[in-house]
Formats: C-alpha cells, sequence, structure tokens
C-alpha cells in the first residue's frame, strides 16, 4: 500500500488533477474495506488459534482457545487480551513481549476454528435466549433476532453487560430509531443483553365520565389530558363537580376553567396514583343490566342518553355488532343503534328515572329449561323459537308425555305467570297451538303429572320448577335450589302468590340455623330471591379493586373489605386509608389510621355502609405492607368466628 501511493503520487506530478481526485477515491475505499475487515476478522471468545514464532518451536503453539474473559496464556508472552483484535495485532503484542528474550521475532498468529459468537439476550423480548451472532451486529440486529420488544418500547429499558466491563445503560429509543447512533452499541461473544419491562404509572378517572378507566400517565400528565382520555364528561362542566384525591388529600377541582382552558392553575399536573372523581350535580337513577362490565344501578345527571349508561357501567363486554341495546320504561321498549348514536347524538335515547338499559346478543335469546329433560340449564337459542326446540335442545323428555307436564314461567305486565303447555297434543302435533313461541328470559318446567310444583327464580344456584314437598317452606325449597348465591339478599326474598306479593326474612333460618316457624309453600308459588345491592367500593393500591357485599348479618368492617378486595399491594400506603361517604348530597372523607385505635376501636374494626368508597392510597413500598395484610387477614377472620 506504501509502495502503491508513492508510485501514485510520482505519477500524479505527470497526470494532473484528475489524476489526484481518483487517487484519493482509491485510499478512501481501501481504508473503508481495510476497516470492514478487520471487523469481520475481529477474534472473540472461543475462537481457536495457533501461535508460530519463527525459528522459536518452544515458545510457538500450536492450538490455543480464547477464554470467555476473551484472553489466552502463551509461553514466556504470558495472558494477553485478544477479544475485539485482528490476528495480525494480537502478532504484534506478542512480538512485542518476547522482544526481551528473541531479536527480531517472527510471529504469525492464524484463526484455525472460529468459535461461537454467542450473546445472551433476557427478560422482556419475544423470544428471550441465546443468540448467533455475525460480526459487526449491534444492539437492533440482537433484539431483532429475538423477536423485538414484547412490551412498549417507551416503558422498556435495557442493559448490557460484558465480562469483566461495568453493564451499560441502552436508550433503546435512541437505539432503534436512530441505528448510527451510539446507544446501538456493537455486540461482543459473551455479551448479556437485559430488557427489562418499567413498572407503568396510572392515573384513575371515575364518575361521571364517558369512559371511566385507568389511564397511563404518559397520556395524562394534566387534568384536562385525562378528561379528554376519558372521552369527556357525561354533563357540561357547570352542571358537574370533581375532586382530586392524592393520598390523603382531597383536592376540589375548577371543571369548567380546566375545560375552558381559561385558568391554566385548574389544569393542574397529575402524579402516579391520582384518583379523579367526577359527580353530577342533579342524578337520575338507572339500571344497567347485560352485556356489561359492571351491571347495576347507576346515577346519572339529567339529560344522560344510553351511551353515558353504558359507560358508566363499565363499557360493553362485546362489540358494538354482537350487541342488541335496548331501554325497557314500564311496558315500553325502546331500540338504541349505538353504533349510529356514537356518531349521531340524536339517534341516542334521553333517560328518564327508572330506565332500564338492557344489552343482550343479537339473534339469540336466552331460556332455562329444568327438571324431567336430558339435559337441563340455560339455553341460548335464536328467536321465534318455540317450547318443542327448546325440548329437543335439552336432549328430549325423561318421561312418557302423557305422564308429563310442561310449563313457561313469563313475566307479564310485572307479574310471572305460567303458561301450561298440553304435553301430549305438543310432542304427538296434535295441536300446534301448544308450541308457543319463546322470549327471553322464559323458565320452562318439565314435571311429573302427578307433582304439585313451586318455582324458583332470582339469586340461587339452581333456578327452576320443584316438586312441592308436603309442608315445605321456603328455606327447605332454597336449600334445594343449591341455595343462595353471595350476592343473594336473603332478608328480601319475594313469594308471589295469587297477584301478590310477600317479602319473607329467611336470614336466620338458613344461615343460622334458628328454629323459627317458616312460610308454608303452596302449589303455583314463585319464590324470588333479589340481589343484595348493599356495597362499597375498595379501590386504588388492592390486588382486586371492586365492589364487596355488605353482609345482612353483620355490619362490614375495613379489615374485612381489604381482605375480600384481595389484600393492599406491596407499593400502597396501608397505615392510612380513607373512607369516602355520602352525607347530606356531598361526599365526605375521613382518614382511619390502621395501626392506631380510634374511640376506642382498632383502625380495621371501624365499619362500613352501604355507598361508601375505601380508598387505599400509593406511598413508597415497604416490609410493612405484607405484614398488616396478614393482620387484616387474621382479624377479618377472627371477627367473622366470633373472637371479638
Amino acid at each position: 500500500m506504501n509502495n502503491l501511493m508513492k508510485n501514485s503520487m510520482a505519477n500524479g506530478k505527470r497526470r494532473g488533477p484528475w489524476a489526484w481526485l481518483c487517487l484519493a477515491i482509491f485510499i478512501l475505499v481501501g481504508l473503508g474495506a481495510s476497516e470492514e475487515t478487520a471487523r469481520a476478522q475481529a477474534l472473540g471468545a472461543d475462537d481457536v488459534l495457533s501461535v508460530t514464532v519463527l525459528l522459536h518451536p518452544e515458545l510457538s503453539v500450536e492450538t490455543v482457545t480464547v477464554s470467555p474473559a476473551g484472553t489466552i496464556n502463551l509461553p514466556v508472552a504470558g495472558q494477553i487480551s485478544v477479544a475485539g483484535k485482528t490476528p495480525q495485532q494480537v502478532s504484534r503484542e506478542i512480538a512485542r513481549r518476547l522482544n526481551a528474550r528473541v531479536v527480531n521475532p517472527e510471529v504469525t498468529v492464524s484463526l484455525r476454528q472460529a468459535g461461537g459468537r454467542r450473546v445472551f439476550v433476557l427478560g422482556g423480548v419475544t423470544k428471550p435466549g441465546v443468540y448467533e451472532v455475525r460480526a459487526g451486529w449491534r444492539v437492533s440486529e440482537v433484539l431483532a433476532a429475538a423477536g423485538g420488544v414484547a412490551g412498549r418500547l417507551d416503558e422498556t429499558r435495557a442493559t448490557l453487560a460484558r465480562p469483566s466491563q461495568t453493564p451499560v445503560a441502552i436508550d433503546l429509543t435512541v437505539a432503534l430509531g436512530n441505528p448510527s447512533s451510539p446507544q446501538n452499541r456493537a455486540v461482543r461473544a459473551g455479551d448479556v443483553l437485559v430488557v427489562t419491562a418499567l413498572d407503568p404509572q396510572y392515573v384513575t378517572v371515575s364518575g361521571d365520565v364517558n369512559k371511566p378507566d385507568i389511564y397511563p400517565l404518559r397520556r395524562a400528565r394534566r387534568l384536562l389530558d385525562v378528561l379528554v382520555a376519558a372521552s369527556g364528561l357525561k354533563q357540561p362542566s357547570t352542571q358537574s363537580r370533581g375532586f382530586l384525591l392524592r393520598r390523603s388529600q382531597r383536592i376540589p377541582l375548577d371543571l369548567p376553567a380546566a375545560m375552558k382552558y381559561t385558568d391554566y392553575r385548574a389544569n393542574i399536573a397529575l402524579l402516579p396514583g391520582d384518583l379523579i372523581v367526577v359527580e353530577a350535580i342533579a342524578p337520575l337513577n338507572v339500571t344497567v343490566n347485560g352485556l356489561v362490565r359492571t351491571p347495576g344501578n347507576y346515577p346519572l345527571p339529567e339529560g344522560s342518553g344510553v351511551l353515558q349508561a353504558i359507560a358508566q357501567a363499565g363499557g360493553q363486554t362485546t362489540t358494538a355488532e354482537k350487541t342488541v341495546v335496548s331501554v325497557r320504561r314500564g311496558d315500553l321498549v325502546l331500540p338504541v343503534d349505538v353504533t349510529r348514536a356514537a356518531f349521531d347524538p340524536n339517534a341516542d335515547v334521553r333517560l328518564q328515572n327508572g330506565d332500564l338499559v338492557q344489552l343482550s346478543e343479537p339473534q339469540i335469546i336466552r331460556v332455562q329449561i329444568t327438571g324431567q329433560v336430558r339435559s337441563p340449564g340455560e339455553l341460548r337459542i335464536a328467536p321465534q323459537s318455540t317450547v318443542l326446540d327448546a325440548i329437543v335442545r335439552a336432549g328430549g323428555l325423561n318421561l312418557l308425555p302423557h305422564d308429563t307436564r310442561i310449563s313457561v314461567v313469563r313475566v307479564i305486565g310485572g307479574r310471572r305467570e305460567a303458561l301450561g303447555v298440553d304435553a301430549t297434543s305438543l310432542m304427538e302435533g296434535r295441536d300446534l297451538r301448544q308450541n308457543a313461541l319463546l322470549e327471553e328470559g322464559d323458565v320452562i318446567t318439565v314435571t311429573n303429572v302427578r307433582l304439585r310444583v313451586v318455582f324458583v327464580s332470582g339469586e340461587v344456584n339452581r333456578p327452576g320448577a320443584y316438586d312441592l314437598r308436603a309442608g315445605e317452606g321456603v328455606a327447605e325449597l332454597l336449600t334445594r335450589a343449591g341455595g343462595p348465591t353471595a350476592q343473594a339478599s336473603l332478608r328480601r326474598v319475594q313469594i308471589e302468590r295469587d297477584g301478590t306479593t310477600r317479602s319473607l326474612d329467611t336470614l336466620n333460618v338458613l344461615r343460622q340455623g334458628e328454629n323459627k316457624p317458616d312460610f308454608l309453600l303452596r302449589e303455583g308459588d314463585f319464590v324470588v330471591v333479589p340481589q343484595n345491592m348493599a356495597r362499597v367500593l375498595v379501590t386504588q393500591e388492592v390486588n382486586r379493586p371492586g365492589y364487596v357485599s355488605i353482609p345482612e348479618d353483620r355490619a362490614l368492617t375495613v379489615g374485612e373489605a381489604l381482605t375480600l378486595a384481595g389484600g393492599p399491594r406491596d407499593r400502597a400506603k396501608f397505615n392510612e386509608v380513607l373512607i369516602f361517604r355520602r352525607i347530606d348530597g356531598g361526599l365526605k372523607s375521613r382518614v382511619v389510621r390502621l395501626d392506631k385505635i380510634e374511640g376506642g376501636d382498632l383502625g380495621l374494626n371501624q365499619t362500613l355502609v352501604a355507598g361508601d368508597i375505601l380508598y387505599v392510597p400509593q406511598g413508597r413500598p415497604s416490609r410493612s405492607s405484607a405484614a398488616i395484610g396478614s393482620i387484616v387477614s387474621t382479624l377479618s377472620t377472627l371477627r367473622f368466628l366470633g373472637g371479638f
């Protein structure tokens, strides 16, 4: 190369400026090629080398393997670092070390066998493992081989660890966005790339917004951000009020100023764990049922539509194309096209107090069939299906038609009625009028004609028709129906007889075994077990946030509510929780210290009432959270068993 340059320079004096330009291009290309060649020949762990010292076999080594640390050991020369170097560079280093023993040593290092270029990729990637990498590979190529980052890039961090060196942090957003950046480091054999998903930080918005939910803080840095992410307020800001709950602070919000952006201070900055609560000033009460995440009764502002009610119930559990939405107002049923209503407010139905918003599957109705059929249970059948269709779907009758009684229990005009079906005429096809069309919620019962029948529905494990035993009461019948569910209200069991309804308290009889006179049943009675609507909301830093039912036979304590919600998370500020309670039309809060006695009672034993919100704020992770969680579980168990 040096001779070529000398000859070219000598000739360049005779060839003029064009010759000089060609020479410069040639040199640049040659240097680039040399650099690429050197990179390709870089040595690494597990490479097998041959070292020859001319005329000195005692200093030569036929084979030597590069250690995981990137070194080799030679006679006289000692330990030499070869990782990342070319064979020529290693030769010069060996010759330099042998100068003291050998005059002008001539050393040749050659690669006899290339070792594996193994790099370890661990953590939050699609395919963690060990990868063979090529010369010149960088972090971006290694991540591509591992299938890429498993989570969001901006919520992921990475470190590159190298033997005998301090791990280096890698900014993956920069490394992958700009491959030529220094952050996109070259990798070597033995490197370990660790990808870690960061713990995302969230804020929560609840109440009178279109999409109450938990939102990442990267999308909701200020109050207006989170309100936009929640699709805005259901009511104008002047008809809503709100507050921000931050640990033990309750900060009132100026919603009109924040929404109109007239006061920058009103659009306050948010912190991880913040809870924004928005309330309607003039609520109405509606019920949302069916294919929503949290069915139940909800207070809504005046003028609210069906979309607001669905959002308040947590949103749909199926897509709009797979859902039929209607509003039931007394005997009136109003269909709602929610897809169109999302773009055209005139297509939405404005709700009235007491409305029922029902979300059902399209082209499917649900009916129950019980009694003497081969496969009793819930049936999902097409509209316009008949009684005979349901019996066939249930596997047919277990009895002969002339020994069978068939009844269809249906709500007509707000009352439950049993429609009799002549089983013989139905099964033999002599009277098509017996093959009645079924409706959503019908209960078909098939019993022996010689038995008397009563009906059970609502919050029991096996609703349906049952043969009435002599002297049987409501408690015995509910036991035969599988007992009440966890959501049952046993103090308000209803018995419908001859157009009248009677309420009965069965709690003590069923759960405490008291020997009290029970209500004796008659043939044709309807027993309905309603749902217990006395609940409290446990939210924020607990493992299972949500509603907890208040037992009907005793008070619900703070400790029991926290236990039912799965206990605290590691980052919970668990020695202080807040209780929000509606008083005089407003939401009042108070702090409960779980580790102290207040008013002669431990904070864990403070009782809750229906409608309370139990809020566990976020704090620094500490060892005490698990300890206090264990105490909560123990105290709650003792209280349940009557220990204190």
